[in-house]
């Protein structure tokens, strides 16, 4: 139960991402550089962002992350 958030945040980061990489395809072979590499951006970041969520589900964030004064609620 405790991934299950995880888990849909991942799968719909994924299919954003997904798009993200076709459209950048669609803007490389309409050869519009503009639309091409801000789609691109848009799937980095998104894929990036999935990431950082499972790896901090899986392992706890580190404490470099968390501010020590706000209480963990468990």
């Amino acid at each position: 139960m405790r991934y299950t958030g995880i888990v849909f945040a991942m799968t719909v980061f994924s299919i954003i991402s997904l798009l993200g990489v076709r459209m950048v395809i669609d803007g490389l072979w309409l050869k519009q550089w503009k639309f091409a590499f801000g789609s691109l951006a848009l799937a980095v970041f998104f894929a990036a962002a999935a990431y950082e969520r499972f790896e901090c589900a899986k392992t706890d964030c580190p404490p470099s992350q968390e501010d020590p004064s706000v209480p963990r609620i468990r």
